[in-house]
């Protein structure tokens, strides 16, 4: 995987399928405290890291993608521990440098979340 990211902040576990999955776990640190849920800001982190592992070209280095903008982001639905989130990424738009995609968020058959974001290479 190349992503950046390390524990705690990497929260897709794979790219399957052109996918992204994000295994919630009972222990997962958003899980904590007085509200128990995955915060919308970090949804729109999880679709830009698929969209990074997703778009990386084979290449021994491929240009690392980085989170630039959030346009937007809606949690319908929080996951719940044991939920394996699949997310999907579509690219709306490329400029030059700057990758603009949205994804959605499912777990199962259920949308519980979109976000678009946009990605600079960095």
């Amino acid at each position: 995987m190349r992503l950046p990211h390390t524990f705690p902040f990497r929260f897709v576990d794979r790219a399957v399928d052109g996918r992204g999955v994000v295994r919630v776990s009972a222990d997962s640190w958003w899980l904590r405290g007085a509200m128990p849920c995955l915060p919308v800001t970090l949804l729109a982190e999880a679709v830009a890291q698929s969209a990074a592992l997703v778009l990386a070209p084979a290449a021994p280095e491929p240009p690392r993608l980085v989170l630039a903008a959030i346009e937007r982001a809606i949690v319908a639905r929080p996951p719940s521990p044991g939920d394996d989130c699949d997310i999907h990424v579509e690219v709306l738009n490329r400029f030059g440098g700057l990758v603009r995609v949205r994804g959605i968020v499912r777990v199962g058959d259920a949308d519980v979340g979109e976000a678009i974001v946009v990605l600079a290479a960095g």
